[in-house]
């Protein structure tokens, strides 16, 4: 056959032209060199020079949105500072128990017009307080395989319009405590009661707290308005309009002093290698917490928000946070080593050393603890700030100078003698009345109703533990209220806005917002799809140059096979490059059902949807501009067949390495594991060895296991089926393919005749046995079977050895046959020393897939096929809804 180049060419066009699409696309939204380009051609002044007045209009815009962001934080730290001197907030329903009543904190004062004005999507509609009892963990040790306590029992509360600080040296149990109390501590043995407004954490704890993670885990190509739309979409409740969400995505970014950078991309580094620009570390920061405002939660809960940021970064996070909670939200922080200034923002602080709860009171009352009751003396001078001096003298994990015993904790027990000091100060004096402290944003003690003691403090007045106290054993996953408790609990009074479903937005909400979000993934990432798109082609064109313009005799078979085999193995060896692409998919995931923004199936479906195009494409492409240049076997059905069957096995190959990657905990095994598979499926596609010829039976049945085995056997009946290879015309087509090196029974090209001495009719009667004759002195009735149970048949005339011959090897008897019993170069010897590799006259398609062992039809393979590309379907999804129940 010739050149198809009505199929190589619109296909190379097709590829070329959407990829050189894709990438223009992908490189203006990672670095903007599109619109680079343009401005640098057209020149930055038109009109002779001038600017244009529209351009200066535009300038001059921007210029006063850039005040308007600058002055946001000053404005919302005005109203939160306003709101803390005109209201506090005090109880307001008549609930002698918890309750999820939405007047259970209300202010004590009017809220002020301008924090309404310039927050009013911040202001919190349902404050909420935190109290938890005798809250404590145990976590497998991997060395000595026992249960080793990480958490030593701790009691605590936050109230509306409070900032708590976690502190604490590392490895304290700072981020075990927050993860607990925010619901998200998977692992180990939890035991206490953690409440919100006095009721067991359930649907509604959920729905009213955020928690912002200490690592910012964005897509890099996506601004920052489209991550807050993609947040809000799947946090805010089912009422709130689009309108009204736009909304509060515009506040939350002025708020936050994010308005200037709305649509620039939070940057990074892209799957591939890519460093994309875009935030600052304090930008990004910012970023995470806005995301986590934009659902206006009750209580924000941050671990350590100030790590990697620099000193000033670090105090714009926290006077952030510190107006905030003048808003009326409950604040938690985990945070390490705090300066001066961030100390001062904090209403109550925890102090914790190696597991056990030093102090809990005011910041303002720390010194007086360990100073004066403890004894630890403080220098100004030589300690610095009251912060440093506590982080040095709570750390006993680092050797001390010995010169610091009495000013410093310096073994364990030094930490453990002061936990059970103030365990017993604890007991002798009520939290609010002793070191619990006073909230200057609640004015002092609350105002209003009195509190009772099991919801105001975990002790109760008279120093004993409060009533339900550590009742309530959390187990491995939390103390959680069943759906049904909490709607029966609060039929009346429950916050009606949010629905009791486990997701604010609905399935199809979640769909196609994933999609979405999916999608621009890709598109705006250059070593993606472009990347695969290209590669693909042009691996596609190599081998077609390589098996260029094949042609149609049967001693093309063989090279049409290796090409067909070829396209498959290329399709399923190049995912491998972009193993990186699916680890990055499951961080993201991992970090979005942390805070069960969406259903692990929402997010399955729509990640398969959004990849099966692209997938689609590089395949069609790479097997077509291949096909068009080999000229394989061109009819409507071979080729479309062929396209889909190199199609699904490359989606099986993703498929299998998206398997391996949620199945394995990180890429390296991953990348063992399906190379393991992949490298087990093309040994046993019956290529390169067939089936019937492995020796062992267990080999033969592993080949079941082997989806190349079928889309082989698919491919080869699609080229090989029903093609009939024409008779040779004379014995003398025969002796110039021996002399040229070819195939003994292939088709010469017309214009070969008939040798001198044989007659056509000697030749035919050869012909109707299947035979070729010799080239010299020869017969019909001179020659006879070289066996004695020889049949003739154009499989086994060929495979019988002489009854009586000593010396008889396959090539010898081959170079007899073909030269009539002279002796012949081994390069002649085609038919016997190559097994049957290359056929001979009168040698049909099936004839081949026989020989090849290959007896299924296509519509079989492409059925089997699919069963692999389910399966792998399937264990993905059970791999990935394993990994969602480990991370809630």
């Amino acid at each position: 056959m010739a050149v198809h180049w009505d199929v190589f060419l619109p296909a190379v066009i097709f590829a070329h032209a959407l990829g050189a699409v894709l990438l223009l696309y992908s490189l203006e939204k990672v670095s903007g060199l599109v619109s680079k380009s343009w401005k640098r051609l057209t020149g930055p002044c038109i009109n002779g020079g001038r600017t244009n007045d529209a351009d200066q209009l535009a300038r001059n815009s921007d210029s006063a949105s850039v005040e308007v962001a600058r002055g946001a934080p000053l404005e919302l730290e005005a109203a939160a500072q306003k709101a803390r001197i005109t209201s506090s907030w005090r109880r307001g329903c008549d609930c002698t128990d918890g309750c999820y009543c939405t007047n259970r904190w209300t202010q004590k004062g009017k809220a002020s017009e301008a924090a309404t004005k310039v927050a009013k999507h911040l202001l919190v509609k349902y404050p909420a307080e935190l109290t938890w009892y005798n809250v404590a963990c145990h976590v497998l040790d991997q060395k000595t395989l026992k249960m080793k306590q990480v958490l030593f029992p701790t009691c605590g509360s936050a109230y509306p319009g409070e900032c708590l600080a976690i502190l604490g040296p590392s490895g304290a149990g700072k981020s075990t405590a927050l993860d607990i109390l925010s619901l998200r501590k998977t692992s180990g043995k939890i035991t206490g009661e953690v409440l919100m407004n006095g009721r067991p954490l359930g649907v509604q704890f959920k729905r009213n707290s955020a928690y912002v993670a200490q690592e910012d885990c964005f897509v890099p190509t996506m601004s920052a308005v489209e991550t807050l739309n993609f947040t809000a979409t799947l946090t805010l409740p089912k009422s709130v309009t689009v309108e009204e969400r736009n909304d509060r995505i515009e506040e939350v970014l002025r708020i936050m002093g994010l308005y200037r950078s709305r649509d620039t991309q939070v940057g990074g580094a892209l799957p591939g290698g890519i460093l994309v620009r875009g935030l600052s570390g304090g930008e990004k920061r910012r970023l995470n917490i806005a995301c986590a405002l934009i659902s206006s939660p009750s209580i924000l809960f941050l671990d350590e928000p100030t790590t990697g940021l620099d000193s000033f970064a670090a105090l714009n996070v926290m006077e952030h946070m510190s107006n905030l909670a003048g808003l009326g939200h409950t604040v938690i922080a985990s945070i390490h080593q705090p300066r001066s200034a961030i100390w001062e923002m904090f209403d109550k602080c925890v102090v914790l050393s190696e597991g056990h709860t030093l102090y809990f009171g005011a910041p303002t009352r720390a010194l007086d603890w360990f100073s004066g009751t403890l004894g630890y003396t403080y220098n100004q001078a030589r300690d610095g700030s009251i912060s440093d001096w506590l982080m040095d003298l709570v750390s006993v994990g680092f050797g001390k100078p010995k010169d610091w015993a009495g000013r410093s904790m310096i073994y364990v027990s030094d930490v453990q003698k002061a936990a059970a000091a103030f365990a017993q100060d604890m007991k002798e004096n009520s939290m609010e009345d002793g070191f619990g402290g006073s909230s200057p944003r609640r004015g002092g003690k609350q105002a209003g109703k009195p509190v009772s003691a099991k919801v105001g403090s975990p002790l109760g007045p008279n120093g004993q533990q409060a009533k339900g106290a550590g009742r309530i054993d959390m187990g491995k996953a939390g103390s959680i209220a069943c759906l049904e408790e909490l709607e029966e609990a609060g039929k009346k009074k429950q916050m009606a806005e949010w629905s009791s479903d486990r997701y604010a937005a609905s399935w199809w909400t979640q769909f196609v917002v994933l999609l979405r979000r999916a999608m621009l993934g890709q598109l705006r990432n250059p070593t993606d799809t472009t990347s695969r798109l290209f590669l693909s082609t042009w691996v596609g064109v190599l081998a077609g140059l390589a098996f260029y313009n094949l042609s149609d005799g049967p001693e093309s078979v063989s090279k049409r096979l290796a090409l067909l085999f070829f396209i498959l193995l290329l399709f399923e060896l190049l995912p491998f490059c972009y193993m990186s692409f699916y680890v990055a998919d499951r961080r993201f995931f991992a970090a979005d059902v942390s805070n069960d923004l969406y259903h692990p199936s929402a997010y399955y479906i729509s990640a398969v949807i959004a990849g099966i195009p692209f997938v689609i494409i590089n395949s069609l492409c790479g097997c077509l501009v291949a096909y068009g240049l080999a000229g394989l076997r061109l009819t409507v059905h071979s080729l479309l067949i062929n396209l889909v069957v190199t199609a699904l096995q490359s989606m099986i190959s993703i498929q299998l390495q998206v398997f391996c990657v949620w199945l394995t905990p990180n890429q390296d095994l991953a990348y063992v594991l399906a190379t393991g598979y992949v490298a087990a499926s093309i040994l046993l596609s019956g290529f390169y060895l067939r089936i019937n010829d492995m020796k062992l039976g267990f080999m033969k049945g592993l080949s079941y296991l082997s989806y190349t085995k079928y889309a082989m056997e698919a491919v080869s009946s699609l080229e090989l089926n029903g093609v009939i290879y024409p008779r040779c015309d004379s014995y003398a087509q025969g002796a110039a393919l021996a002399g040229s090196g070819a195939g003994a029974g292939a088709a010469l090209a017309p214009g070969q005749h008939v040798p001198p001495g044989v007659s056509a009719q000697a030749l035919s009667a050869v012909q109707a046995q299947g035979a070729s004759p010799p080239a010299q002195s020869w017969s019909p009735q001179s020659w006879s079977p070289p066996a004695q149970n020889w049949q003739p048949s154009p499989q086994t005339w060929w495979q019988s050895p002489p009854s009586s011959s000593a010396t008889w090897t396959p090539a010898s008897f081959g170079r007899r046959l073909l030269a009539g019993g002279g002796e012949a170069p081994d390069s002649q010897v085609v038919q016997i020393a190559s097994g049957g590799l290359t056929p001979h006259c009168n040698t049909t398609g099936d004839d081949l897939l026989d020989f090849w062992g290959y007896h299924l039809s296509v519509g079989t393979c492409i059925g089997i096929l699919m069963c692999f590309y389910v399966a792998f379907h399937v264990g993905s999804y059970l791999a990935l809804s394993k990994l969602y129940k480990q991370k809630r």
